[in-house]
């Protein structure tokens, strides 16, 4: 399998704010979110029902109030026969972690200061 393929070409946000959230529920019992990866860093909260969440080839478990964080990079999928399941996903660029760029604040607000 070439990982280069499964590479996902969604953008998340927008350039300035390049950060996304959803939402995701489901009325079956054959739920997926295919393999794929990206260079963002994924946080996932379970809100409700459960899913199988595969990270680099471990599955993890994940039930109602777990939190998963998927690294940049890392191959993941999402499976679940639950008909309730509802859970939100936080995406974000890594380098918002760094803080070596400069924010909105920063660039127009400090001048007028």
């Amino acid at each position: 399998m070439d990982k280069q393929q499964l590479y996902e070409k969604a953008k998340h946000g927008t350039p300035r704010f390049p950060v996304a959230c959803f939402k995701t529920t489901s009325d079956t019992n054959q739920f997926q979110v295919p393999l794929h990866w990206h260079n963002s860093i994924e946080i996932m909260m379970m809100f409700k029902g459960n899913a199988d969440v595969t990270i680099d080839n471990k599955i993890i478990k994940a039930d109602e109030n777990d939190i998963i964080i998927i690294n940049s990079g890392e191959l993941h999928r999402i499976t679940s026969d639950n008909e309730s399941l509802f859970y939100s996903t936080f995406i974000f660029p890594v380098k918002m972690l760094v803080f070596s760029n400069d924010d909105d604040a920063q660039n127009y607000l400090e001048p007028l200061l």
